[in-house]
């Protein structure tokens, strides 16, 4: 591939001089967690050329199921990638590089001796304070391969790749950099949880641990390496999409507008001859068991001891390991991380939002029990917040009665009744209560799998459960669903989704402009 050397933004920053001369001293020492790349650069160099030998695939361990095709529902919030453009979309598109041979390119890492010398790696860009090596972009474009993308044979075509490739990771970078500018963070516990559901996710796809463990193994890594790429891309991608919210949430995109003729032809490209999944609408009124006057009684005591102990001098983080019954903060003192205000039920948030660093309020009364708050910082419209939760005690009786009250209501939709007059004498009033156009598919991963047994067959009228539940805190809840729709599988019209088509295609122009304006202020120079 002919060297093209591109600059934006003034000189280099020092961090980015010395992250770059890093690579160049990393690169004569493989890192284990790269075995991947190396074990197959010479494979990935090489595709497309005559004689060379193909880049071995690899079994399923890591490769991603694939994307499922279909124009989304209003529901969902990143539409697939084979039909609406998803949101949070950055394209790599870019203007062809033109030579620059005045600056040589930068030479990382050599092996060899005497008169032989072989290039281990090299610099293929430098954005912002981060440098990427070419090996981290074949590394990318084999994840891609395992994903289902062609490789093109003819040279133009794979430089093409390898360049919009690079161009894609340069503009992440540029985000996730400008994230952390902007104080986005992520908690361990959330990227965590992420690393464990991919992990399921995949292995699942294998007979065996063993099966799997060979699998990870033959791209040239063991589990515990395999589980830290797992851990930094799952981190990035968390950063990322917070970081998306945000700007979108915030208002922080540049403007943009698509015009009817585009959005035709989009729908003429991509979406007119994808098939439609099947979707279901539907209201949900959720029942909680209600504990005697004697067991909040209880709770509200043990509450007000603990806040009054954490006011004499006992630590907020003992006091939370002494009485709280939250199993997910307990064990770490209470400590809820960032958070923001949607992130929890209003009388909770009222609270905490209306509080100043530092100062601990409570008892605080929600359908969860009784809290006691900390904000220990204050990050914009986040909070940084401990606390204490004491749950009443919930007997057999309690959930009977509750089971009642849910059946009363599903006799009460099946006569006819109004949801929305049920839902506010019955129901949970700080959830969500319509959805609508679901994807039947994506019930189960949504709600659970105990909507998706629920709602196995659903017709439109149809009234489903009372259906028990296990909600936040490991509370038992009765669900009782009213379906209003029910759309089966088929083509789509135009007229269904030119809305969710234009929306998208506006969001991707103004990430489009938002990482151009990115690229003029912070420092980018592409050596490939």
């Amino acid at each position: 591939m002919s060297q093209t050397v591109t600059e934006s933004a003034g000189g280099p920053p020092a961090r980015a001089r010395s992250t770059a001369r890093g690579a160049a001293a990393a690169a004569r020492s493989v890192h284990p967690v790269r075995g991947l790349v190396l074990a197959l650069a010479a494979a990935l160099l090489a595709l497309g050329r005559p004689g060379a030998a193909a880049a071995q695939q690899p079994t399923p361990a890591d490769t991603a199921p694939p994307v499922p095709s279909g124009v989304p529902t209003r529901a969902d919030t990143t539409p697939p990638a084979d039909t609406v453009p998803p949101e949070d979309t950055i394209p790599a598109s870019r203007a062809p590089l033109s030579p620059t041979p005045a600056e040589p390119e930068p030479e990382l890492g050599r092996a060899g001796t005497g008169d032989s010398i072989e290039v281990v790696d090299r610099l293929a860009a430098v954005a912002g304070d981060s440098a990427i090596l070419l090996s981290e972009v074949q590394e990318q474009i084999y994840r891609m391969r395992q994903q289902g993308l062609k490789i093109p044979d003819d040279p133009v075509a794979r430089d093409s790749l390898i360049r919009s490739t690079l161009n894609n990771m340069v503009d992440r970078l540029l985000l996730v950099q400008r994230a952390i500018q902007e104080g986005v963070t992520v908690t361990d516990d959330q990227v965590q949880q992420a690393v464990q559901s991919q992990f399921d996710r995949i292995r699942s796809g294998f007979q065996s641990d063993e099966a799997f463990r060979q699998a990870v193994e033959q791209t040239g890594q063991n589990m515990f390496q395999y589980r830290q790429m797992l851990q930094a891309q799952a981190h990035q991608e968390l950063l990322l999409s917070r970081f998306r919210q945000k700007l979108v949430s915030e208002g922080g995109l540049p403007p943009a507008a698509v015009s009817d003729s585009e959005v035709h032809a989009y729908f003429e490209t991509n979406a007119s001859t994808a098939k439609r999944p099947a979707s279901v609408s539907f209201d949900r009124i959720t029942l909680v068991p209600h504990p005697d006057s004697a067991a909040a009684d209880s709770a509200f005591r043990t509450a007000q001891k603990a806040l009054d102990e954490i006011r004499s001098g006992t630590d907020f983080a003992v006091a939370a390991r002494r009485y709280s019954d939250d199993p997910g903060t307990r064990s770490q003192g209470g400590d809820m991380g960032w958070i923001r205000q949607s992130d929890v039920v209003p009388a909770f948030a009222d609270v905490a939002w209306g509080a100043p660093p530092g100062q601990v309020m409570g008892p605080v009364e929600t359908r969860f029990g009784f809290h006691i708050i900390k904000v220990q910082n204050v990050r914009g419209g986040e909070r940084e917040i401990s606390q204490i939760l004491v749950r009443p005690r919930i007997d057999s009786a309690d959930i009977q009665d509750a089971r009642k009250r849910a059946q009363t209501v599903a006799d009460s939709l099946e006569a006819g009744a109004d949801p929305a007059r049920l839902g506010r004498e019955y129901g949970i009033r700080d959830q969500e209560t319509h959805f609508e156009d679901v994807t039947l598919s994506d019930v189960g991963s949504r709600f659970g799998q105990a909507y998706a047994t629920a709602l196995g067959q659903p017709r439109s009228g149809q009234v489903v459960g009372p259906f028990r539940v296990t909600g936040a805190f490991d509370l038992t809840e009765f669900v009782v669903l009213d379906v209003t729709d029910f759309k089966p599988a088929g083509p789509y019209r135009y007229e269904d989704v030119r809305d969710q088509i234009r929306d998208s295609l506006v969001r991707q122009k103004q990430f489009e402009k938002y990482v151009a304006q990115l690229r003029q202020r912070m420092y980018v120079k592409i050596y490939l």
